[in-house]
């Protein structure tokens, strides 16, 4: 979920960014190129590494009494959050100028990209930046989850996000 992390990781190479964006949401396709594909491993590099983390660790740690079973996804979404708060630190491209970039990468594989798809249109690469964008992205992603599971209170684990970031 912190698309934005891989999409910088990715080094511009289209196929990567295309690759490290769809890892989480793709099953094994054989019809995928080699760069998008090396896109997916990358992916699953920077997913390993960052669970080994101990940051990564005490983030999802904090967020798990708002969160329960969804902290590392929600630790993910936090992480953009984070990363745009020091963006200068990592990039030296402007934000805006990085994300539409990513935006025209992602045209290039469109056909391999879920149907619910955001892009350049509500900039939600950019929109973790505000509370109302985290906000909006973990709906998205309780959209997506089984409705059996009880999904965290988006407001209280922002509140405990916010309190513990500062």
């Amino acid at each position: 979920m912190n698309f934005l992390a891989h999409a910088l990781l990715a080094r511009g190479d289209d196929e990567w960014i295309v690759g490290s964006l769809i890892a989480d949401f793709r099953p094994h396709s054989p019809e995928l190129s080699k760069g998008i594909w090396d896109g997916i491993e990358l992916h699953r590099c920077v997913d390993s590494y960052a669970d080994k983390s101990e940051h990564f660790q005490l983030i999802k740690e904090a967020l798990r009494p708002a969160a329960g079973l969804y902290a590392p996804v929600v630790a993910d979404i936090c992480c953009d959050n984070l990363l745009i708060s020091q963006w200068e630190r990592y990039c030296r491209r402007p934000l805006r100028t990085f994300t539409a970039d990513i935006y025209e990468s992602l045209e290039i594989g469109r056909e391999h990209l879920p149907h619910y798809w955001r892009g350049p249109r509500e900039d939600w690469l950019a929109s973790y930046r505000h509370r109302d964008g985290l906000e909006l992205a973990m709906e998205r992603v309780q959209r997506r989850v089984s409705k059996t599971r009880r999904f965290p209170d988006i407001a209280a684990t922002f509140d405990l996000y916010e309190s513990k970031k500062n």
